[in-house]
């Protein structure tokens, strides 16, 4: 069965730029490129974060930057589980920063999450909880 334009499916939420409006736009994309740029620091300072952080949280904070591209790219695509993804990552980051003795290294984690999460909710009626929308 094809869907077609005039038609609403709860499985194939539809909204574009325009819907998503430039402020959380212009969000999206300073988070993308902060995130693209933090995988890119903990990989070329590997050697100095283990050196300076327990060896855990270095870890830790690797396998955080790499989930948060994909918690990313969720949102691009309007996805709710990825709005709380990325919530999580940013919980789960200020309480390894704490941990080892540097508070002041989440606040721009939990500032993109609060932006996240308050853009989210003006749109969230027409995010999915499905990972993939079907095709029909």
């Amino acid at each position: 069965m094809e869907i077609k334009d005039n038609e609403k499916s709860s499985d194939q939420p539809f909204v574009d730029m325009a819907n998503r409006g430039i402020s959380f736009t212009l969000i999206l994309v300073v988070l993308t490129i902060a995130a693209i740029a933090m995988v890119v620091v903990y990989g070329l300072s590997w050697q100095r974060l283990i050196f300076q952080y327990p060896r855990w949280s270095a870890y830790c904070l690797l396998i955080a930057s790499l989930l948060r591209l994909l918690a990313i790219a969720g949102i691009w695509r309007w996805k709710k589980i990825a709005v709380i993804l990325y919530s999580l990552i940013a919980m789960a980051t200020t309480v390894i920063w704490f941990a080892v003795g540097e508070p002041v290294q989440s606040i721009f984690g939990m500032i993109g999450a609060i932006l996240v999460a308050s853009m989210s909710t003006l749109k969230w009626s027409r995010m999915s909880w499905k990972l993939m929308n079907s095709q029909h």
